[in-house]
């Protein structure tokens, strides 16, 4: 929907844009900043567009010079305003913050949407159910593991072959792993 210049001027102030009068409108048209539809004394201006040219070529220290006067500040503590009360990136006024939160919100969309397609292709999993799996899986390692001098003892007891108590606890271990591998590829 296309505006006059005043409805234009109206409309950046409802978002709380610089730009809010009808000067500053006819001022950045004049300077190329922002385009129209029409013709000279009938001119039209499509918001959307012109938000988006405002806000990518106008230079944000040159529109806080000028909504200064043309000063540059003075120094000491800084005043308490509407601007540095809001958290970061909600300060009404200041050029691109609507477009640069809009830009955030639909680059986080788009990941979010990724990463919920990966999901359902089955190219990521939930960490939750990682950490439940690879639990299991130690638990399981834990209980072999465990379980081994229990059933070797008797064995390496009435052994005084020093290597031959190491091949029997070798081979229980390798045993132990072995099964443990084996069940996971079957639970797979």
């Amino acid at each position: 929907m296309l505006l006059s210049l005043r409805a234009y001027a109206r409309h950046r102030q409802q978002l709380g844009l610089v730009g809010q009068t009808l000067p500053a409108v006819r001022k950045a048209i004049a300077t190329g900043r922002i385009s129209t539809v029409g013709e000279v004394g009938n001119m039209k201006i499509d918001p959307e567009v012109a938000d988006i040219q405002w806000a990518s070529k106008t230079d944000a220290a040159q529109q806080a010079r000028g909504a200064r006067g043309g000063h540059e500040p003075k120094a000491g503590p800084p005043r308490e305003t509407a601007a540095t009360t809001l958290p970061p990136g909600r300060e009404g006024g200041r050029r691109g913050d609507y477009f640069v939160t809009k830009e955030r919100r639909e680059a986080a969309e788009a990941d979010l949407a990724e990463l919920e397609l990966k999901e359902r292709r089955g190219e990521l999993v939930k960490k939750a159910d990682v950490e439940r799996e690879a639990f299991a899986v130690q638990r399981a390692l834990r209980d072999r593991l465990t379980g081994i001098p229990d059933r070797i003892a008797p064995m390496l007891a009435a052994e005084t072959d020093v290597a031959k108590c190491h091949e029997i606890v070798a081979s229980e271990i390798r045993a132990a792993l072995r099964e443990i591998v084996q069940e996971l590829a079957e639970a797979a």
